[in-house]
């Protein structure tokens, strides 16, 4: 399947969509969002995805997150969505593709800060060589 045309982004659409297929986006046309007729350089999940994950990581480098389980809650439905969708059981639309990548971008730069946290304080407390005695 191929992509519409890049005219109306040029090279800046060029370039996402390039980004998007690096991280593993398909890209296809009936799963993406058009503007104007153009599609958007990633899919409507992946939509979802990047916009929560930006939003999340600012969120989370002001100081601000919550626990580990309720980023593992915000990823289901997602997963959900993804294997109805895969098995057959249900097909899937954009809006709720954007709008369950919201939930699991969130959720796994969530899940992703808290196992920095946890790291980070494991090593500050680490003292392999008995030192702090």
């Amino acid at each position: 399947m191929g992509r519409s045309s890049d005219s109306g982004f040029g090279p800046i659409r060029r370039i996402l969509g390039a980004v998007g297929a690096w991280l593993g986006c398909h890209q296809l046309p009936e799963r993406s969002f058009f503007l104007n007729g153009v599609q958007f350089p990633v899919c409507a999940r992946c939509v979802g995805v990047l916009f929560a994950q930006t939003v999340t990581c600012l969120i989370a480098l002001s100081g601000h997150f919550t626990s580990f389980a309720v980023g593992v809650l915000l990823m289901a439905p997602m997963g959900i969505d993804w294997a109805l969708q895969c098995t057959g059981i249900r097909e899937s639309t954009n809006l709720r593709r954007c709008i369950t990548g919201m939930l699991g971008g969130a959720g796994y730069v969530t899940v992703l800060v808290n196992l920095i946290v946890i790291i980070g304080t494991k090593m500050l407390q680490w003292d392999p060589f008995g030192l702090a005695e």
